[in-house]
Formats: structure tokens, C-alpha cells, sequence
């Protein structure tokens, strides 16, 4: 069992989407890093896009140095009628605004049972 990385990148006010997530992982691990005390106000919405069903799923995480892990099963429902590709979609809020030289990073990976 391990993380596997699913992308680095700054987080904008437009959706970023990660890549196609397989085998039902729930478990996904964000990170983030800026220059300086604190990148400024905001924090990151994240959901999941479901092939050929739509978003679902969103969830808030403020900006914090500290690793955060989710849990982010695919519902019942959607597993029921097939849904179960998706990817994961972060953006900042709406009325973030980030100090200029803060340079945010965040960094996302998925927990990845081996033994599947």
C-alpha cells in the first residue's frame, strides 16, 4: 500500500482537474505549501467529476500546512448505476484572495491498495 501521486499545482478560482481516478480509492492526502506565514485569504473547494454523470461530492479544506487526508467514497448510488470513474476537480473559493508572492502549491495524492 502506498500514496501515489496525482498532481502539484497552484490552485486558481477555475476548476483543476486531476487525473482519472480507478479502482474506487476513497482515501486521498492534500498538501499544501506557500512562502511566507500565510498565503492569504480562501480556502480550496474540491469535488469529483463522474464520467457521464456530472460533480458530486464537495468538500472545503482551508489553507494549512498540515497534511490532510479525506475520505471520499463513490456513493452507493452512484456505484449502483455504474458511475465509478472519476476525477478529482480543486479550485480556490470564489472571494479568495492570495497575498502575490505567496506562490501556493498544493499536492494530492490517492491511496493505492498493491495488493488490487
Amino acid at each position: 500500500m502506498s500514496w501515489q501521486p496525482l498532481g502539484t499545482f497552484s490552485p486558481t478560482k477555475e476548476w483543476k482537474t486531476l487525473g482519472t481516478l480507478t479502482n474506487g480509492g476513497s482515501l486521498f492526502r492534500i498538501r499544501q505549501d506557500w512562502v511566507g506565514d500565510w498565503p492569504g485569504t480562501g480556502y480550496l473547494q474540491i469535488s469529483f467529476v463522474y464520467e457521464g454523470a456530472g460533480r458530486y461530492g464537495f468538500r472545503k479544506v482551508g489553507s494549512d500546512k498540515e497534511d490532510r487526508v479525506l475520505n471520499c467514497p463513490i456513493s452507493e448510488a452512484l456505484a449502483a448505476e455504474g458511475f465509478t470513474s472519476r476525477q478529482m476537480a480543486i479550485k480556490l473559493n470564489l472571494y479568495a484572495r492570495l497575498y502575490s508572492g505567496a506562490n501556493w502549491v498544493v499536492s494530492v495524492d490517492q491511496w493505492i491498495d498493491d495488493d488490487t
